[in-house]
């Protein structure tokens, strides 16, 4: 990324002002003149990040500025390389809110499905492949409204309050929370609703969403997923200072 001339020129004028202000005093000025960081311009545009939050990266950029300058002195890195975790107090938290998912919030969600099936079946005739995603949406929906949701309105607050920027919420992984849950069940509704509409035998239907959406499972594949998730990842926070 290159410098243009007026920035070079402003930069070398701010540069030589800080040290005009010692030639004025005679170096005799016992305190430095006053300087600051400055991670946000006056118009809300980040100019600067925290690395200290990423102890693996400071150190990987401290070890570049050692080497000699020679030639161009590059630093790559990808996402997640460096990221900082959410607290051991928090993933307590979590796992006690996760334990907390009731056997009656995963039983509503199998009552609707199967309610919604039952009462759309009929609309199948017309288009049978609709039909099977309207079921699939019917699914997402139930599970966002009865499990994820709920979850995320108890732990956004303490997830942003450990996130880089108040827009760096729990509600951006929605999408993600509502696919672990649904992992199992979601990707054999297709055959099983093939069954129904060609038998009209919910119990196969039933059968899947007893077998395959469970209130353990459930709690394994939300406890999966908030171990291995980040509070905050410095190569987002990077490319957002880019931007």
């Amino acid at each position: 990324m290159g410098i243009d001339g007026n920035t070079l020129r402003e930069l070398a004028i701010k540069v030589s002002q800080y040290f005009l202000d010692f030639l004025d005093s005679d170096f005799k000025r016992q305190q430095a003149p006053r300087r600051r960081i400055v991670l946000q311009t006056n118009s809300g545009f980040r100019s600067g990040m925290k690395v200290a939050p990423y102890p693996d990266l400071q150190k990987a950029l401290w070890q570049l500025l050692q080497r000699p300058t020679e030639g161009n002195l590059t630093f790559k890195f990808q996402p997640r390389m460096f990221s900082r975790p959410i607290t051991p107090t928090l993933r307590g938290i979590i796992r006690e809110q996760i334990a907390a998912v009731s056997v009656d919030s995963i039983s509503e969600v199998h009552r609707q499905v199967l309610r919604h099936a039952s009462a759309s079946r009929g609309d199948a005739i017309e288009n049978p492949e609709d039909w099977v995603d309207n079921v699939r949406a019917c699914l997402a929906t139930e599970v966002a409204s009865q499990i994820v949701r709920p979850l995320l309105a108890l732990l956004d607050g303490p997830l942003s309050h450990q996130s880089y920027s108040p827009q760096d919420t729990i509600y951006s992984s929605e999408t993600e929370l509502l696919e672990v849950v649904a992992a199992s069940i979601d990707p054999v509704l297709p055959e099983v609703l093939s069954k129904y509409l060609a038998t009209g035998d919910s119990s196969f239907l039933e059968q899947a969403l007893t077998d395959l959406l469970t209130v353990d499972a459930t709690r394994d594949s939300l406890t999966a997923y908030f171990e291995a998730y980040v509070a905050a990842d410095a190569y987002l926070e990077f490319r957002d200072l880019e931007t």
